[in-house]
């Protein structure tokens, strides 16, 4: 699996303190209470699957090997581009921390 330079496949991603997760199943909400204006974003599927494995016990490439066994139908390729964005992202709003 190839990466991107800002992610390490080894790396634990963690939410962090400020951020708070509303998981509703098959989607989620994320909370944010130190940026103002308080943002709010919905999440579907591939991104709840993903932020509830951002406790800073799962590494990166575990993570990513789950979304292969829970997305069988999903390209690895596709799977793999999606989830190295939706990561980049969540890094770039400061929503998780590796």
């Amino acid at each position: 699996m190839q990466h991107q330079k800002s992610i390490n496949m080894n790396d634990k991603p963690k939410l962090r303190k400020t951020v708070k997760f509303v998981d509703e199943g098959t989607y989620g909400w994320i909370f944010t209470q130190d940026t103002p204006p308080n943002n709010i974003k919905a999440v579907n599927e591939l991104g709840a699957f993903i932020i509830r494995l951002c406790d800073g016990e799962h590494k990166v490439q575990s993570i990513f090997n789950k979304l292969v066994e829970k997305f069988p139908n999903i390209p690895q390729k596709t799977l793999e581009h999606d989830f190295l964005t939706f990561l980049n992202k969540c890094i770039r709003l400061s929503l998780i921390h590796i």
